[in-house]
This record gives structure tokens, sequence and C-alpha cells, in this order.
């Protein structure tokens, strides 16, 4: 009895029968350090792991935008132009003239609406511009305003913050979109302008540097015209959307305007828009872009709001030597919230991850409107007739 005594004692602690021993202080922190050290290693692998459905997301996105493309060249023998005339004449850029209504500032992503089963918003536009006169200058402003605020989530990546919220406020508002038209490996000329361009002789060099690219102003392309390759040539990207009109000094989504750097012209190299940044800031400017809205109005075919450029690697600069959306010398880059790079999809269907070790080239290379492209690996997948059949 009394060995008994003693071991239900010792089972007590000393105390009456069956009373357990309790926690000492330092055994309570010692295991709280425990579960923060757990909680602390845990928490970045959950995260990675949501990341990496959010990147798989977006690159499912990509996908369906890219069969759209199939799906509209299946139905018309080609792909849609990077803007177009949305009554649907047969728009051919005269030579003597490069004046331009405003409903012709329409998208190519508008074109895809029907293949991408949005065929409402599709019809509901059309039926808008048709009330509206076909010479009438304002057609694509007014009847924007009137369409509203509209998200199409499949234009979206869920990675980037702002793309969820609605559409900065340009007086016509729309919906944000993180998938853009690859413009090739060229430097400025996305746009044409007959006081840029029909006055100052650069019609050809105009010509040819749009021709590089699968999306141009007017320009619609066929599968037969990738000499490259389908698998070889970009058709889009991704592009951060910007999170305010003005005073938006991120490198992703944020556009320098007024940018004049020295090196950097119309037919010079991109160096002084690759080095205008410090860190993930924007530096370099006296002003940035007014309407510098990237990727905030998904119908509008312009590049400041609708392209990129396969010239700096992914998530580099936004460069533009106007403070207004008038066509001039610019760089716009491929950018994304994901980590290390941007996703792009090719002319033959395929999603690939392009990272921003990507291959360049040099900075201080100017372009080229025919050949091989000036830079490297991304600048050759860029072009769709350069001669370089490269993919990494």
């Amino acid at each position: 009895m009394d060995a008994f005594r003693k071991k239900m004692l010792r089972w007590g602690g000393g105390g009456s029968l069956g009373k357990h021993p309790a926690f000492t202080l330092v055994e309570l922190l010692v295991v709280i350090a425990i579960i923060g050290m757990l909680i602390a290693l845990l928490l970045p692998a959950v995260q990675a792991a949501r990341e990496a459905a959010r990147r798989m997301q977006c690159s499912n996105h990509f996908k369906q935008y890219t069969l759209a493309l199939h799906n509209h060249h299946d139905s018309f023998n080609e792909f849609p132009a990077a803007r177009f005339d949305v009554n649907g004449a047969k728009r051919t850029l005269d030579t003597s003239n490069f004046a331009y209504r405003d409903n012709e500032h329409f998208g190519s992503a508008f074109a895809l609406l029907p293949f991408m089963e949005q065929s409402a918003l599709y019809d509901s536009a059309k039926a808008l511009i048709r009330e509206r006169n076909e010479a009438d200058a304002y057609c694509f402003t007014y009847d924007l305003h009137r369409i509203g605020y509209v998200r199409v989530a499949s234009f979206c990546c869920p990675t980037d913050p702002y793309s969820s919220e609605p559409a900065l406020n340009t007086g016509n508002p729309q919906g944000r979109t993180n998938i853009l038209t690859s413009r090739g490996d060229i430097l400025g000329r996305h746009e044409y302008s007959w006081s840029i361009y029909g006055n100052s002789g650069n019609r050809p060099n105009y010509d040819a540097a749009t021709n590089r690219s699968t999306f141009a102003p007017f320009q619609p392309k066929k599968m037969s015209a990738f000499a490259d390759g389908t698998s070889n040539t970009i058709v889009f990207g991704e592009g951060a959307t910007s999170a305010t009109p003005t005073g938006d000094r991120r490198v992703r989504g944020g556009v320098l305007g007024n940018f004049s750097g020295t090196n950097f012209a119309l037919d010079g190299n991109p160096s002084a828009c690759f080095n205008a940044r410090d860190g993930q800031k924007l530096v370099g400017a006296d002003s940035l872009l007014i309407n510098g809205y990237r990727g905030n109005r998904i119908l509008d075919g312009r590049i400041l709001f609708d392209g990129f450029v396969t010239v700096m690697p992914p998530n580099s600069p936004n460069c533009h030597a106007s403070t207004s959306t008038v066509p001039g010398w610019s760089i716009f880059s491929a950018s994304s919230y994901h980590t290390g790079g941007v996703n792009v999809s090719f002319a033959d269907g395929s999603v690939s991850f392009i990272t921003e070790s990507v291959d360049c080239g040099s900075m201080n290379n100017s372009q080229h409107l025919s050949g091989d492209s000036a830079y490297g690996v991304w600048g050759a997948m860029g072009s769709r007739d350069g001669g370089e059949s490269k993919r990494l």
C-alpha cells in the first residue's frame, strides 16, 4: 500500500491522488516558439502554392484567348489587326493621308469577344455604334462611354492586385485587361500619324517596322505570314495595369511621359529607357504620361493601352516621348506581378513563362527593320519573319 501511494504521489507531482503535473512557464514558451517556427516555415509554402495556382489560372486565360484568336482565323481567314474600323470597312492606309477617325481605335480584343463567350457585350457595342454616324469623329469615345464599365474575368490575371478593381475613369470607362498584343521588336512607329510619319518621309520605315509584328494597325495577318514558325512567334503577352492615372512611378504599370533620353529616338536604342529606374521606381522624367492607363481600356487597340514590344526584358520601364495618347516614340514592356517574369502565348496556341533573364542582346543596339532581331531571343520571338527561328 505504501509503495502504491508513493507511485501515485510521484504521478500527481506530490499532491492529491490523480493530480497531473502542470506546464512550467519555460515549457509553455518553448511550445509557443515551436508552433511559431512551424507557422513561419509553412506560410511561405502556402503563399507559393497560391501564387502557383494564380499563375496557372493566368496561363489558362492566355490559352483561351489564343484559342479565340485561332477561331477568328478559322472564321475570317486572318487574325484581327491591332486596330480596325469597327464598322467593318477594309481600311487601307492612304499614302498621302494618315488621318483617322476615332471609331478606328477599336482593337483586337473587341474582335475576339464573340469567340470568348462575350457575344452579348459585342452585340451591345455594335448596336450602339450603329446608332452613330460612321463618319462621326467621336464614335469610339461616345459609344464606349455608353457601354460603361464591364469586367471580363478571363482578360484579367488574379495576381495583379488591381485587376479586380474598376478601370480608371478616362471619360469612357472600360474593364481592365492583362493580356496585351505583341507589336514585335521595334521601338517606335506603333501607330500611324501623318504629322509624324507622312511629312517626314518615314512612311517606308513605318511599314517595315509594323510589318515585323503579329499585330499592327489595319494590317491583319494570315497564318501563312509567320515565316519564322508559329511556335516561335509571340502573339500575346502579359501587362500589369496602371494603378493611378498620374503620379504612378511604379515600373509595373507606370509610364514615363515627356521622355527624351539622349539615346532614345525613332531609330535609336533603348538604353536610356532601360536605365530609367531606381529599383521598382521610375526616374528620369519631368512628368508622367497623362492618360497613362496601361491595361485600363480592354477595347482600345492603341499600344499605350493594349500592346508591348519584345525589346527590353519583362518588367522593364515603359517610356513615351509625349504626355498624351498620340502616336510617338515609345517603348512599352511586358510586365506582371508574378515573380520573375511574364506569361506569353505563341501563334501555335502554346503558352510559356518568360523570365526577366531572357536574352535581349544589348540595350545599346539600334532596331533592325529587316532580318534578324537586334534584341536577342526575346526580340526574335517578337518578329514573325526575321529569319531567326528562336525560342527558349
